[in-house]
């Protein structure tokens, strides 16, 4: 027969708010069927290099249990950008389930509503090796959204798509 496509939806909202608090809820993203809820402080930093670094605390309810600390960076330098999101997550109930998780962007931005680069991802469980996957994407930006297209493992049978919604709000975001 044909070929089945399997998805999930993780929906991801943030906002940064008056004096740069950061929160974050996130359902599916540690495990399916579990939800967190992260709050943090952004720090800015504008010149030649522009920075932003907003270390965050969370929890995660649902199928899993635990606590996070998480460190999401970004930094541009003329049209090329750099983000990067890292978590170490602690389960309550199984320490072989805590993990490290990195997922990394480096991104070149020659048009308004047009940005290309590469991804990768990283996950380290507490009892295996680390397993790296890399990318290639496109994101494309109409006003305050942001469409990002991923396509990771592109020259394996392993390869999948991530597809991105991204609607920025916030006092920090006001124009």
């Amino acid at each position: 027969m044909g070929n089945t496509i399997n998805y999930i939806w993780v929906p991801v909202i943030h906002h940064l708010g008056k004096h740069g608090v950061y929160s974050e809820f996130r359902y599916n993203y540690e495990e399916a069927g579990a939800a967190s809820v992260y709050i943090g402080k952004n720090f800015v930093s504008k010149g030649t290099i522009e920075s932003s670094v907003t270390p965050a605390a969370g929890v995660v309810f649902g199928k899993y249990t635990g606590g996070s600390l998480a460190l999401n960076s970004s930094f541009s330098y003329k049209k090329f950008s750099f983000c990067s999101q890292s978590q170490y997550t602690i389960c309550a109930g199984n320490k072989t389930s805590n993990f490290f998780y990195n997922w990394s962007d480096l991104y070149y931005q020659e048009l308004q509503w047009l940005y290309t680069g590469f991804a990768i991802q990283q996950t380290k469980y507490r009892l295996n090796g680390m397993k790296t996957e890399a990318g290639v994407l496109a994101g494309f930006i109409v006003n305050k959204w942001t469409v990002p297209v991923y396509l990771f493992n592109p020259l394996s049978q392993e390869k999948y798509f991530i597809i991105g919604i991204n609607l920025e709000w916030g006092e920090n975001n006001k124009k």
